[in-house]
């Protein structure tokens, strides 16, 4: 199986996309946002704090492995994954505006929302944190190309069963984010 490879500029150019994307969800009604598209599904500012929540247990795992990290002497602008987490890359994407691969959300990373109390501060706020963790995303990306990342590596989010690298983490993040977004495009056009 061929492992992906991960391009920093790539991911940059990716997240600044999703960041763009975000402005224009600002300018999405109240109550269209959090209108669910089914009975079980999630809405808008669900899938929104979803992904807030899911970036928020990496933020320790990557600024830990960052100041354990020495300078490298060259920029480092692709790498290819290791194995694992490459399988996992590869299955998050959206393809064609499709996602494949349903996945079951463990009960740490649920929005956790009360929908009937959601106030307009409360949407914006949930936006605000979402466009953070991007930017923040962003600067990770940045900020692996100067470090020798390969040499740390630490458990995802669901334990020792995955291990990544700074790099690897970042394009897992990005990816997540993107089949996220792609729901939440579903869900607009849907409605």
């Amino acid at each position: 199986m061929a492992r992906v490879i991960i391009s920093a500029s790539e991911g940059m150019v990716r997240t600044t996309n999703l960041i763009n994307t975000l402005d224009s969800f600002y300018e999405i009604s109240d109550d269209f946002i959090i209108q669910k598209p089914a009975p079980n599904a999630w809405c808008m500012l669900e899938v929104a704090r979803h992904m807030t929540i899911a970036h928020n247990v990496y933020i320790p795992k990557i600024e830990s492995a960052f100041d354990r990290l020495k300078l490298s002497n060259e920029e480092i602008t692709s790498i290819r994954s290791t194995v694992v987490p490459s399988m996992l890359i590869k299955r998050f994407p959206p393809k064609d505006g499709k996602i494949k691969y349903r996945i079951k959300t463990s009960s740490m990373f649920e929005p956790d929302l009360d929908l009937e109390t959601v106030t307009s501060t409360d949407i914006k706020r949930i936006l605000n944190e979402l466009n953070e963790t991007l930017v923040q995303l962003r600067s990770w990306i940045e900020q692996y190309q100067k470090v020798d990342f390969q040499s740390v590596r630490f458990n995802s989010a669901i334990g020792p069963i995955v291990r990544f690298n700074i790099a690897e983490a970042c394009e897992f993040i990005l990816c997540h984010n993107e089949r996220h977004f792609q729901q939440m495009e579903n869900i607009r056009r849907s409605m």
